[in-house]
């Protein structure tokens, strides 16, 4: 059972992603980036829900409105699959062989996938870590720009901004509890490029961008067998990147355009 479901979610998850790969080459001009990144969503959502378990609770539902569609030969989840069943006695616990490959199949998997999604952790923590170890206060007058972006771009849960030594380039970090890291410049760079890098990073935060990068990991580690995976989590960070960029920039044009009128 639990194979076979997991090849269904990984087969689902693909088909979304593949229709998404075959319409690139009309992307640019029939989809935005938000279509292409809310696809990209959905084939997340594919690779891990467990859709075909609710197939028999839709079945119910639609003849709970329609029974004369079964009439007397209805199939619903009564039915019991005795390739999958487990025996229990007073002294003795038995499992089908189905329920043993299913038990061997997902020992495989959770093993795989701890190891694939510890090995990311564990470089995250380590550079937050070295991070918070060498960072200081931002200047006044980087901290007054940063409020004034934040409150123009409509987020109104706190975040924290630190300057880093050990920090190469913007970003942010958590997702309860977001910070964002600046590296620390030795010479002071003008006011516009300062303040499109914290709306970029901003508006990573406003659309929980992070999150769903760890949706895509997720996905990769629980179908680490399947390629298509890998790429879809690239795809996930090019486009939420781009897309990114798309508001600032439009938002910038849009406010000069304004000034100008």
């Amino acid at each position: 059972m639990f194979p076979n479901l997991l090849f269904t979610m990984s087969l689902a998850g693909s088909t979304v992603f593949l229709l998404y790969i075959l319409a690139y080459p009309f992307a640019k001009e029939y989809f935005s980036l938000k279509w292409r990144y809310r696809i990209l969503k959905i084939a997340a959502a594919f690779y891990l829900l467990p859709v075909p378990l609710y197939k028999y609770l839709i079945i119910d539902v639609i003849h709970r409105f329609f029974p004369r569609l079964w009439g007397k030969n209805r199939h619903t989840s009564e039915i019991v699959d005795m390739e999958y069943i487990i025996m229990i006695g007073r002294d003795f616990v038995k499992f089908s062989s189905g329920v043993r490959h299913m038990l061997l199949a997902t020992l495989l998997v959770g093993i795989v996938s701890f190891a694939i999604i510890k090995r990311r952790m564990i470089q995250y923590w380590k550079w937050k870590t070295s991070c918070r170890l060498g960072s200081e206060k931002p200047a006044d007058w980087e901290r007054e720009l940063f409020i004034k972006v934040k409150n123009e771009t409509g987020i109104k849960k706190d975040v924290e901004f630190i300057c880093s030594e050990h920090c190469r380039s913007p970003m942010v970090s958590g997702i309860m509890a977001s910070v964002l890291i600046f590296p620390v410049w030795e010479d002071k760079m003008e006011a516009d490029r300062y303040e499109y890098m914290f709306r970029h990073e901003l508006v990573h935060v406003k659309h929980h961008d992070l999150f769903i990068k760890y949706i895509g990991l997720l996905v990769m580690a629980v179908h680490w067998y399947n390629p298509l995976a890998y790429v879809m989590f690239h795809e996930i960070s090019v486009i939420s990147e781009m897309y990114c960029d798309s508001i600032v920039i439009g938002g910038k044009q849009f406010g000069e355009m304004s000034r100008g009128k």
